[in-house]
């Protein structure tokens, strides 16, 4: 269950950043928990597990280590017609993550 939510969430920022996440972007962003106080350096994820789990929907560009899908077709299809369904709430559960990394103690 952990890791199929953890497939979930990286398909969510992926499909929902305004430009391509950096692979320490991603970790990052991942190992965010809504009441977190402090980052956990532990939380971070390896990055081919997070790949692995996606079945090969993302992809790492090694060239600029940008984490994306592995078409943009992809992109496309995700977006118009299983976003919605799939997705019904990410760009709230990425803006309180957000909301939580800027609150955090470094």
């Amino acid at each position: 269950e952990e890791e199929r939510q953890l497939a979930w969430r990286t398909l969510s920022w992926v499909l929902n950043a305004k430009t391509p996440l950096r692979r320490p972007q991603l970790q990052a962003a991942l190992a965010v928990e809504p009441d977190s106080t402090e980052i956990d350096p532990n939380r971070e994820t390896d990055i081919d597990l997070i790949l692995s789990l996606c079945a090969g929907l993302v992809v790492l560009d090694k060239a600029d280590d940008k984490v994306c899908l592995i078409h943009y077709t992809t992109q496309r299809y995700l977006q118009d017609y299983v976003h919605t369904s799939m997705f019904p709430r990410p760009p709230s559960e990425i803006t309180l993550a957000c909301f939580t990394y800027m609150s955090l103690v470094f």
